[in-house]
């Protein structure tokens, strides 16, 4: 609606409403226009601003606040149901009630999916394995060395000490030759090494041993 196409009579309208404090969304409806239009208009017309109104507090009993907030809900209760019918009363049974199909259902998954992944990269991590402490030295090897231990150790298929060190000894199992050299016994104790030794098993990992200063 443009100031231009408003008649003298829908004019005289406009000021006879703006001043009886016709609500600014029911003037709009009458114009069908905007209530900023509305607006607008009343300050192109030079009519006066409105002024605030409000509702003076009373000072109600605890129980006439309550009783009022009582009806509120009823009345909101009421109407939701009116115009939600068999699906609002649905969403009232899901909502005090346990459902598999709604929200429990979707963390119950997201949980178990958590729980999946976790064992997967449980297993799929590279760990140390032993089948033995100790073992006599295997034939055709000897302990002299930790390198002589490391090939004795994948000899046999498993970590196990042969003897022949006199200080602590460390023994290892990787995926590559660091992660078995950090998986030996007394890596992160601080004691010097003092020899190292290598080899590869059958099934692909590294087996060290390592040698320390007493």
């Amino acid at each position: 609606m443009k100031l231009n196409l408003l008649t003298a009579e829908s004019k005289e309208k406009f000021r006879q409403m703006w001043e009886d404090d016709v609500p600014v969304s029911e003037m709009a409806r009458h114009f069908d226009c905007s209530r900023n239009h509305i607006r607008n208009l009343a300050k192109e017309f030079g009519l006066p601003k409105r002024a605030w109104h409000y509702a003076p507090f009373v000072d109600l009993p605890v129980e006439e606040i309550y009783r009022r907030a009582a009806l509120i809900r009823a009345e909101n209760l009421k109407k939701k149901q009116s115009e939600g019918g068999d699906r609002w009363n649905e969403t009232i049974r899901q909502r005090d009630t346990f459902s598999w199909n709604g929200r429990n259902f979707s963390r119950f998954v997201g949980a178990l999916v958590l729980v999946l992944v976790a064992c997967d990269v449980a297993d799929a991590r590279p760990r140390r394995r032993s089948t033995g402490s100790f073992a006599a030295v295997p034939a055709g090897h000897s302990n002299a060395s930790a390198q002589a231990v490391a090939d004795a150790c994948a000899a046999m298929g498993r970590l196990a000490h042969i003897g022949g060190n006199p200080g602590p000894e460390g023994l290892g199992m990787g995926p590559t030759p660091e992660s078995a050299y950090r998986n030996c016994c007394f890596a992160h104790a601080g004691i010097p090494t003092v020899d190292v030794g290598y080899a590869q098993m059958k099934n692909g990992f590294w087996c060290c041993c390592r040698r320390y200063r007493r």
